[in-house]
């Protein structure tokens, strides 16, 4: 795998654990049953690609991937502190999440095109269908709740 291309996987997964973080903080806080469970839902599906894509940062690197990306922890801080004088919680949360959605659908269709790695384009493409149904579905929240 190319230096360029352990780069790009490492950054999805550094999203991926901003996004598992940031949902389940949601899961969390949000008051609505059903909010909880899609929380949880697509917390477990970037739990999922992180385990298939945690072998190959260990093969490329020593050492799995646990780091966050700057923009995504800026994003989690900003949203609690949001939350906080906000007094919709929940569309705070999905507001930011849904951002989160658009950043990991655009590095998972780059990596999908850039991609030499049979392991990582076996793993991108299993999982591609459910990232992209987690966006509409974080992008019809946005629209509803709004």
């Amino acid at each position: 795998m190319s230096n360029q291309e352990t780069k790009h996987v490492m950054h999805l997964i550094q999203l991926l654990n901003d996004g598992v973080e940031f949902y389940q903080e949601a899961h969390e806080k949000v008051k609505d049953v059903k909010l909880k469970q899609t929380f949880e839902r697509m917390a477990n599906i970037r739990s999922q690609l992180l385990r298939r894509l945690q072998p190959i940062a260990i093969k490329e690197k020593g050492t799995p991937e646990t780091g966050h990306t700057v923009a995504g922890r800026t994003r989690e801080l900003y949203t609690q502190v949001l939350a906080k004088i906000k007094s919709d919680t929940e569309q705070a949360y999905i507001d930011n999440l849904e951002e989160i959605e658009d950043k990991t659908i655009a590095q998972i269709q780059g990596l999908i095109k850039e991609a030499q790695s049979p392991d990582v384009v076996a793993a991108l493409e299993e999982y591609y269908p459910s990232f992209k149904k987690c966006h509409a579905e974080m992008s019809q929240l946005k629209h509803i709740h709004a």
